[in-house]
């Protein structure tokens, strides 16, 4: 009796949705159950400072061949190490040494950037767990999502024939569309062989919206369902794949210089931030007993002295000023909560004081108070071994002329991948079309040409 063979590929991905759980989509195989922990227990999700980890588990997997994984990950800026195990059972499958996350056996370079990991796995699972760990060893790394591509390994037609396993895929040259949004779009890049990434292209600004990186995702309605990929990066499909360019309405998120009241986020770049971090840190959540929590913060100097804000941020880590410039003072709430940021005595504490504020030379800003003769000021360092942001008694307030924190303004970002809108036409459909491979787009209307011939294609 013949047996049918399968060769359909599936894939699951698990997308981490909070600090301590992850939500599958796409595929998952039937009567899957799935497990994800850190132990951190601060920091962003998916963010693994040094000495700890992330770790999924999946189980009831079995009859299913696994082909490949990829995970999407990024270090900071210019630092990150750490190691990875995947085992099916008792068997590793999947193994990377201590290594920075520049190193080859990682993403070959240090990025803010989702980029992914990808391995070629190829092992039949029967009924034993499937366990993924990641850990840092040198400042962190960040996980976002997990997927999974796997097949169906056999049917069993009667109970006394063995099971016999898939033919194995022969390895394949993807390629990678692009579609700017626009009236023209890069040209088509397919691998030069299978499993070597592509580097990404560069694109254009338009005249109101900023490119900022592709998705595999179609932007619209400001809704982002997939990680920015930069432009020089190196990306590696598993299929062929269309790819849309991302623009955003502001370009960076520059510190401020003008103190007005208004929704901030609380940041530090200084020679512990970058030990800790590689870059700087912002302080986030409410009061934990007399301290704030703190998450890496990439920041990039813009000139001399002031600082761009480089990564993303999210709803804790906002903060509502309210300045009163006429006795320099100020009012800090957490934004989410809307507990307030104050001080009792010595200690940090949720009760609405005022502190003073202070402008330094270099244009970055302190805040302080004072108890029994002693000047206190808000502070980022280590108190009982931990970092984190708590009140601190200092002797040199007169004298603290520069280096202080920058104040982020939240601003209200637009997205999208139709910088000209999704169903208008694109300004110069007149200009003369040349005989050339390119991708024209007019709306929902995508027109191909390729060796003078053309095809139109409705999106």
């Amino acid at each position: 009796m013949i047996l049918s063979i399968i060769l359909s590929i599936f894939s699951v991905t698990f997308t981490l949705s909070s600090t301590t759980e992850v939500k599958p989509s796409g595929v998952l195989p039937d009567s899957t159950t799935y497990r994800y922990e850190r132990t951190a227990i601060t920091g962003q999700r998916g963010q693994m400072t040094k000495d700890n980890s992330t770790y999924l588990e999946l189980n009831d997997w079995d009859g299913y061949v696994i082909r490949a994984v990829e995970l999407q990950m990024r270090s900071n800026k210019s630092s990150g190490k750490g190691l990875l195990n995947m085992t099916v059972g008792d068997d590793v499958v999947w193994s990377i040494e201590d290594h920075d996350f520049c190193d080859d056996a990682w993403a070959g370079m240090y990025t803010t950037n989702w980029v992914p990991i990808y391995k070629k796995i190829n092992v039949l699972v029967n009924k034993e767990p499937i366990r993924i760990s990641i850990s840092a060893t040198e400042n962190s790394l960040y996980i976002h999502s997990y997927t999974i591509y796997y097949e169906k390994a056999y049917h069993t037609a009667t109970p006394d024939l063995p099971s016999i396993p898939s033919v194995p895929l022969e390895a394949k040259a993807y390629t990678v569309y692009f579609n700017s949004g626009c009236d023209t779009s890069p040209a088509p890049i397919t691998q030069s062989s299978p499993n070597t990434p592509i580097i990404l292209p560069e694109w254009q600004d338009t005249l109101s919206w900023f490119f900022i990186g592709w998705s595999e995702s179609e932007v619209v309605d400001n809704k982002l369902y997939t990680p920015i990929l930069q432009p020089g990066q190196n990306y590696m499909p598993t299929r062929n794949t269309k790819l849309w360019a991302v623009y955003s309405d502001v370009k960076n998120n520059v510190a401020t210089t003008d103190y007005i009241s208004g929704k901030y986020v609380i940041a530090r770049y200084n020679d512990f931030t970058v030990e800790i971090g590689g870059s700087g840190l912002a302080s986030y959540g409410k009061i934990d007993v007399d301290r704030l929590h703190l998450n890496v913060l990439e920041m990039s100097k813009v000139d001399n002295e002031n600082y761009c804000m480089e990564s993303s941020y999210d709803s804790t880590m906002i903060y509502q000023l309210v300045f009163n410039s006429h006795d320099s003072t100020v009012y800090i709430t957490h934004f989410e909560t809307g507990e307030p940021i104050g001080y009792k005595e010595s200690c940090l504490s949720a009760i609405d004081t005022a502190w003073k504020y202070r402008v330094l030379g270099d244009n970055s800003i302190i805040f302080y108070y004072t108890y029994a003769d002693k000047d206190y000021v808000f502070y980022f360092g280590k108190k009982d071994g931990k970092e984190c942001a708590f009140s601190f008694h200092t002797s040199s307030l007169k004298i603290w002329s520069e280096n202080g924190f920058w104040l982020f303004p939240i601003v209200e970002r637009h997205i999208t991948s139709w910088p000209l809108g999704i169903l208008n036409a694109v300004e110069d459909i007149d200009k003369p079309i040349e005989s050339m491979d390119a991708i024209y787009h007019f709306g929902i209307y995508e027109l191909h040409i390729h060796n003078g011939k053309k095809s139109l294609i409705i999106r």
